[in-house]
């Protein structure tokens, strides 16, 4: 016959001191100093997540001051009223569940009856939990009892939802706020409750424990009983996984590679194989989402970091995992994935949206780091002949426009005279030198990629070579800077004085760069390169300050071509070229 007489690990080690409730030390001494100082309040709140202490610890203050030996720090736990109240049976500490006493009937009970005396301790305590359940009417039967009860009466408010409770309430009482309780506290605990029961429970067991119960105590121990129940006094880490209903790493890992691999078939199969054996897509997708964070840590901080410490008996699985994704890829799939697990919970079968994650992932599985992309195309630039030789001058000087790389000069920029030539090349068997002419003003081509693009005649090479260098450096401290730069020309460097040209549509990036310390890392990229100090100054200039607009022809065309519409109103841009 079962033992009536059993009580659930949770209850049975149940804190009994201020000093056995973990993870909330503040509040332990706060009131132990509170006590010695004859400072106790009349009413207290206590917050937080689930399982993490509230009503025990207002168990123990209503002993510390009803105990016999007391008022005290340090309860007796030997004499009635202690023996009681652990037990919650005490006649002069009231406990009340909010959540099924939350009307103004109860509240009106509570009112009447704190004007009587308590039968045989020091104070009538009530402990009311759950207390953000109470309706507004009850709280305001009870607002002028909180405020000013009798000497004798204390209240002790435990919740999980502070912000539900009125602000009326939360100013008469003085408030703790509980914290989860962290991890290595937890398994320390649960080791000691394992040797108290004659139980040997892994590390993995117990690291799998404290994940799932997310910083319950509470949660942590009736799984620990759970799991004794189930196993024996030997646990092990795969008992722990069949009762927490959790896939095998590998299984999760698998699906996880196949996407780095762009595998959508091969990870819709596993995905269906997990399915098939009772897992529930919720389930998996949470599991994905924990794999992923862990790989995220490895890239981050490295395989061997304590942040890791819960995944020790699964850290080959997520290297592979890792070395195989990559962060970028591991970070887009985080975030794909959690977007997934959130929809998921306001539809009735979340399968298709995981699959559809999945297929997505596996389509961009592939994902590249940025910085990556912007390096492989500053090589190809650099490759395709980006300007011609030699340094900037470190002393003298140069005015006039320097074009982007795709654009050359033209004599009607800022900074020049003359009519702009219309657009040509050289004839076919000229000397592309002996015309200074003939590509002012012209668009260049972009060359062909592992060639070198020729000098053109009249370039200010220095310049040109100056203004690119300018913005490589610019583009290492940040892309955000180096990209809105870059929209923009050089127009005089004499003197250490660098003039630096924005047109009209490139006003944002000119307050862009005024506006977030901009400058400042301009001067010191250009002192770095010109061995000197140099003073920016940021300029508007008249002018669209870009390439040169499409002909009417280009533009016409333009409006007749679905496609080239499309992209311009999707970018919000501009015609500058059109070819068929």
């Amino acid at each position: 016959m079962a033992d009536r007489t059993y009580q659930v690990l949770a209850r049975k080690y149940r804190p009994r001191t201020f000093g056995e409730v973990l993870g909330q030390e503040s509040a332990a001494r706060t009131l132990e100093n509170a006590i010695r100082s004859e400072r106790v309040a009349h009413a207290y709140i206590f917050a937080g997540p689930r399982g993490v202490g509230k009503t025990s610890m207002a168990r123990i203050l209503a002993k510390a001051l009803n105990c016999e030996t007391g008022p005290t720090t340090t309860p007796c736990d030997e004499c009635q009223i202690c023996l009681a109240a652990a037990r919650g049976e005490d006649i002069d500490i009231i406990e009340i569940d909010a959540a099924s006493n939350r009307g103004v009937e109860e509240a009106r009970t509570i009112r009447d009856n704190v004007k009587y005396a308590p039968s045989r301790a020091r104070f009538k305590i009530y402990i009311i939990d759950e207390a953000h359940m109470l309706t507004n009417e009850a709280f305001n039967a009870l607002l002028k009892t909180l405020e000013e009860p009798p000497p004798h009466v204390k209240f002790f408010l435990a919740t999980t939802d502070p912000g539900k409770l009125p602000e009326t309430i939360r100013s008469r009482c003085q408030r703790f706020d509980f914290r989860r309780v962290p991890g290595d506290s937890i398994a320390e605990r649960l080791r000691q409750v394992s040797a108290a029961e004659g139980c040997q429970v892994e590390d993995g067991a117990l690291a799998l424990i404290v994940r799932a119960s997310a910083g319950s105590m509470r949660d942590s121990q009736s799984l620990l009983d759970q799991l004794i129940v189930y196993a024996g006094s030997d646990v092990t880490v795969q008992h722990a996984r069949d009762l927490l209903g959790l896939l095998p790493v590998d299984a999760v890992a698998e699906i996880l590679v196949t996407l780095g691999s762009g595998d959508s078939v091969t990870a819709l199969e596993r995905l269906d194989a997990l399915l098939e054996e009772g897992a529930e897509a919720t389930e998996i997708t949470d599991q994905l989402l924990d794999v992923l964070r862990a790989a995220m840590l490895v890239h981050v901080c490295g395989p061997e970091h304590p942040l890791l410490r819960d995944y020790a008996g699964e850290r080959e699985a997520i290297e592979r995992c890792a070395g195989i994704l990559g962060l970028p890829a591991v970070l887009t799939a985080l975030q794909v994935l959690a977007e997934t697990r959130r929809r998921s919970a306001h539809v009735a079968e979340g399968r298709l949206l995981l699959e559809m994650a999945l297929v997505r992932l596996a389509r961009h599985g592939g994902v590249r780091d940025l910085d990556a992309i912007v390096a492989e195309l500053r090589s190809l630039r650099s490759e395709g002949g980006g300007g011609g030789g030699g340094h900037a001058p470190s002393g003298g000087g140069w005015r006039g426009p320097v074009p982007s790389p795709r654009r050359s000069v033209g004599p009607d920029a800022p900074g020049s005279s003359g009519p702009r030539s219309p657009r040509s090349g050289p004839h076919p068997g000229s000397d592309p030198g002996s015309d200074p002419g003939s590509a002012r003003g012209a668009v260049a081509e972009p060359p062909p990629v592992g060639t070198t693009e020729p000098l053109r005649p009249g370039e200010p090479v220095e310049a040109a070579e100056l203004w690119s260098r300018l913005i490589e450096e610019i583009n290492r401290e940040s892309l955000t800077l180096g990209s809105f730069l870059s929209s923009g020309q050089l127009l005089a460097y004499e003197d250490g004085r660098l003039q630096i040209g924005f047109g009209t549509r490139q006003g944002f990036a000119l307050r862009y760069l005024e506006s977030n310390q901009g400058k400042p890392l301009i001067e010191a990229a250009a002192g770095r390169l010109l061995s000197r100090a140099v003073r920016v100054e940021l300029r508007s200039v008249s002018g669209e300050g870009g390439e040169d607009p499409a002909s009417d022809d280009e533009k016409s065309a333009t409006d007749r071509d679905p496609v080239a519409k499309a992209i311009l109103e999707s970018f919000q841009g501009r015609v500058i070229k059109y070819e068929r």
